[in-house]
């Protein structure tokens, strides 16, 4: 493809040409580096690129690996900036992943757009954290509520007057038709 004039500005020829400072628009990252010994049919005179099959290939191929790089590298600083703020494996639980996917996604084991996404809006604003936990509870006003115990009891609820510390107690009574499946009955027996 190369050795012909340019047609945008017909001052230039086309000659294959490499080097550093070279971006453009890949995947969401509008600013994405092509790797500097990259070589790409390219106008002498006003930098166009005229790209056929076997570039567009090599480039996109270049542009894929460029992109896992930059997306290993956002998420380390992202993890790295919330780090003072929550554990690893807090962070993983509140999002909901798998445990090792952060550390995955910061070697570039992993690539995720998306969850690179987030940890970066949560880094930018750490408080976000706190307030994820917040929104993820229940009941957000008491999201600093730990887990109920339910216990069985035989006893009657009575309120007793003379211990020292109340305790509280709720019995629950369910009934099922006798229609109800096996297993049902066997639950609530």
């Amino acid at each position: 493809m190369e050795g012909f004039d340019c047609p945008t500005c017909n001052r230039g020829e086309i000659v294959m040409a490499k080097g550093p400072g070279r971006r453009m628009r890949y995947r969401h990252i509008p600013d994405l580096e092509i790797p500097a010994e990259l070589e790409l049919p390219t106008c002498s005179a006003c930098g166009e690129r005229w790209l056929d099959a076997e570039a567009t290939r090599r480039l996109e191929s270049a542009l894929e690996s460029a992109y896992r790089t930059a997306l290993a590298r956002k998420a380390e600083q992202a993890i790295e900036a919330l780090r003072p703020h929550v554990a690893q494996r807090d962070l993983e639980r509140l999002l909901g992943i798998s445990a090792g996917l952060l550390s995955k996604l910061k070697n570039g084991k992993e690539t995720s757009g998306p969850m690179v996404a987030v940890l970066m809006l949560l880094a930018e604003k750490p408080h976000r954290v706190e307030a994820l936990q917040r929104l993820w509870a229940l009941v957000p006003e008491q999201a600093g509520v730990g887990p109920m115990r339910i216990r069985r009891s035989e006893e009657p609820l009575r309120p007793s007057l003379f211990k020292e510390v109340p305790k509280a107690s709720a019995r629950l009574h369910v009934s099922v038709d006798e229609k109800a499946s096996p297993l049902l009955l066997r639950l609530v027996a």
